[in-house]
């Protein structure tokens, strides 16, 4: 544990603290990997979701990670894909192209390929750069 990671440690919990849900996912994180603190997965997944009610759509994607993985909390597919779908559907471009894959191979849902190839198209209009001719 370096003296950084206990510091930025410290600096989340205090905003997280205020209810600032990048800092939750952020102090999530450090739980989860042992960044200035002990590695805690229940901790992490109490920050993950803390931060995913609020609508936060990466602590959405991350909780839905947890629940597949079963960190900090009994695996639950069916729980990974509707928090992966709650991620995507507020917009989270790596949730749109996780959740196109969940309907393909049916994980935690029931395979759909219309729906698969849906977000798909979702996932590419959201990465899309837009490109501008000089006038």
């Amino acid at each position: 544990v370096t003296q950084q990671h206990t510091s930025a440690f410290q600096w989340y919990q205090r905003a997280a603290e205020r209810h600032y849900p990048p800092a939750k996912d952020n102090l999530a994180h450090c739980y989860q990997h042992g960044l200035g603190t002990t590695v805690d997965t229940q901790q992490a997944f109490f920050w993950f979701m803390d931060a995913a009610i609020q609508g936060f759509s990466v602590s959405q994607y991350n909780l839905a990670y947890c629940y597949g993985r079963g960190l900090g909390v009994n695996k639950d597919l069916s729980a990974a894909f509707q928090w992966c779908l709650k991620s995507a559907e507020n917009g989270y471009p790596l949730a749109m192209l996780t959740v196109s894959h969940f309907y393909e191979v049916g994980y935690g849902n029931e395979i759909d390929m219309k729906l698969s190839s849906q977000w798909q198209d979702r996932y590419r209009e959201a990465t899309a750069t837009s490109e501008t001719t000089p006038t």
